[in-house]
């Protein structure tokens, strides 16, 4: 199941990229989710602090503000260059990769037809 989930992560994150390929970037960055996707996704849950602002696609201040926001919100925590899910980060991103699978399968409920 978790391969599940993080395979959604890997989808969100492409996505994105794809999205930032031919909109405006301002209409696709969305620099939180972004980093928690990123580091679900990754081996461990963690990442080095270059290449997961890297995974953002918004500037390294930008990144820089919102991994501190997730620091406060001890959805992250950061040592030594390393970013790292907490307990709470990992569940929020568990469940918010689960919500997207029911939305596909119909499986949540209503659907917006």
């Amino acid at each position: 199941m978790l391969e599940q989930l993080r395979g959604v992560a890997r989808d969100l994150i492409a996505a994105r990229s794809a999205l930032r390929s031919v909109m405006p970037a301002e209409f696709v960055n969305n620099p939180p989710i972004d980093l928690l996707y990123a580091l679900f996704a990754a081996d461990d849950q963690a990442m080095m602090v270059p290449p997961l602002i890297t995974a953002t696609g918004v500037s390294g201040p930008v990144a820089r503000r919102w991994l501190d926001v997730l620091v406060d919100r001890d959805l992250v925590m950061e040592r030594d260059g390393r970013v790292t899910l907490t307990e709470a980060g990992f569940v929020m991103a568990a469940e918010a990769c689960q919500a997207i699978i029911e939305s596909r399968t119909g499986a949540a409920g209503a659907t917006l037809n």
